[in-house]
């Protein structure tokens, strides 16, 4: 943004492309304050961690910058690909602030030699983009640096050739990603905008095009391609809902202890809606009335993928899963523990063969962000996250929240069930909202709007685990019914029940 003119301009030239059907992405650079931060480093040496966070709110503060009226009425800032998603299916354009989701899945490495075009070329392949467009104030990428020797202009060149050319008018990370990605993309002058019209037209321009190979050829060249897996392994993948209810390491030696198997590898993954609807799609498991929510809670969301080991480990596994919907469990599974009680937050997935178990394989290893923790286990929010039943109980300002399990009880579905919906109907009878309270345990959609209209939820997530529900209270409430009109003998009102000891 240090030529305004330019800035003004190049967004316009982006407004009249999103006029014209092209759904665009804008990642912001750091721009004046990342240049800011550089000097302070340069003269104070600051600690990475330090410089890597204040760069990523430098994106932040750029893209801000970025939508203010002053530039556009057509640029909006959002810190959700989701939202993101729904802004340019709306002809808007969304201006990514990357911070968020920077910080969460901690993708790249903290040093200087990463730039936002590094973060912006990891967002192209998070998103399924299939270019990524760097904006720049030169031509494009020059032999030698030569940005003043107009013969020096490299027209086209493959990511793995540029790579070894080191820091262009790109920085070599991302161009480096770019190759292991199969990213194709361009570089373009900003001081002439139209060039990016032209080029998407499929013109020729001043500009340099980078060319990768064959996303196809990329993906089956991976190690696991045709090899297959072990007959004793097993894939098991935590949703996002596991990070979300601090659920990792608990689910970690329920297994360990139920099956006899040990844990081989994990490693974590981003999914696109394309490769979660590719994902299941192996398994024909997408016709279900909840399939909608079901990608909306893998969209740019982290999954934890874990390969166990052991005789017949596919097999124990699938057995220790459970029924898709908690409410039909068998008791001892997964599902009927952990406080499940939907079928779109219900914990894991387990492979159905061990031929779908390697095309699954190579799906979330296309993805994969490695295998560093840290990320995941940041999003623990300390409470359960992934409970229908305790999101209505948040909804109707009930916050007596059951227990969280520990390793001595592993949190009966059925009794965590039975003591929210005792607890939201003496919670509803005081708030007016019995018959939207009813509507909902019947799974009908009137009651669902009507709790919104008492209780805007604060996220995005909120509103999908309580959406969730729709599609197992009806279950539920043929269970739990014979409990609408009286507690329990000897238990208090809003009182979990008490386990016997070792009761699972």
């Amino acid at each position: 943004m240090r030529d305004l003119a330019v800035c003004k301009l190049a967004l316009a030239e982006l407004e009249r492309l999103a006029d014209k059907g092209h759904r665009i992405l804008l990642v912001p650079g750091g721009g004046i304050p990342d240049k800011a931060i550089e000097a302070i480093d340069a003269a104070e040496r600051l600690d990475p961690c330090t410089a890597h966070h204040a760069c990523a709110l430098a994106q932040d503060q750029t893209g801000y910058l970025l939508a203010d009226a002053a530039f556009s009425s057509k640029l909006v800032p959002s810190a959700s690909l989701g939202e993101c998603r729904t802004l340019a299916r709306l002809g808007k354009i969304p201006v990514l602030l990357p911070s968020r989701l920077l910080f969460a899945a901690d993708p790249v490495e903290w040093s200087w030699d990463v730039t936002s075009d590094a973060v912006a070329a990891w967002i192209a392949w998070l998103t399924g983009a299939p270019q990524l467009v760097i904006l720049t104030d030169v031509d494009g990428v020059y032999r030698g640096g030569a940005t003043d020797d107009p013969a020096a202009l490299i027209e086209q060149i493959a990511a793995q050739d540029l790579v070894l050319l080191g820091h262009t008018s790109i920085d070599a990370c991302a161009v480096e990603f770019m190759a292991k990605k199969s990213l194709p993309g361009v570089v373009i002058n900003a001081r002439h905008p139209a060039r990016l019209a032209d080029w998407l037209e499929g013109r020729r321009v001043r500009a340099t095009r980078i060319t990768v190979a064959s996303r196809k050829a990329h993906i089956t060249s991976d190690p696991l391609g045709g090899g297959g897996m072990m007959s004793s392994t097993a894939l098991i993948v935590y949703g996002p809902e596991v990070a979300r209810s601090g659920l990792t390491s608990l689910l970690d030696e329920f297994i360990r202890r139920r099956t006899g198997l040990e844990l081989s590898e994990r490693f974590f993954s981003i999914h696109s809606r394309k490769s979660i609807d590719a994902f299941y799609t192996l398994t024909c498991s997408t016709g279900g009335k909840h399939w909608p929510l079901v990608l909306d809670l893998f969209d740019m969301r982290p999954v934890c993928a874990t390969i166990w080991s052991g005789p017949n480990a596919l097999h124990l596994s699938q057995k220790l899963k459970g029924n898709t919907q908690p409410a039909q469990a068998l008791s001892g599974t997964v599902r009927s523990l952990f406080f499940c009680d939907n079928p779109v937050t219900n914990l894991l997935h387990v492979s159905d063969s061990h031929q779908v178990m390697d095309a699954e394989l190579r799906i979330l290893r296309c993805r994969s962000l490695g295998d560093e923790a840290t990320a995941w286990i940041s999003l623990d929010s300390g409470y359960i996250a992934h409970s229908s039943f305790q999101m209505l109980l948040n909804v109707l300002g009930d916050r007596g929240a059951a227990p969280m399990p520990d390793n001595r009880s592993d949190g009966s579905a059925f009794a965590h069930a039975r003591f929210c919906y005792d607890r939201a109907l003496l919670t509803a009878a005081k708030s007016g909202l019995t018959t939207a309270v009813q509507r909902y345990f019947q799974g009908d959609r009137a009651g669902l709007e009507g709790l919104f209209r008492y209780a805007p939820l604060r996220s995005s997530w909120d509103r999908l685990i309580l959406e969730a529900g729709l599609f197992s209270m009806p279950l539920w409430n043929c269970l739990l019914k014979r409990t609408v009109d009286a507690v329990e003998p000897g238990k208090q009102p809003g009182m979990a029940p008490r386990r016997k000891a070792g009761e699972q």
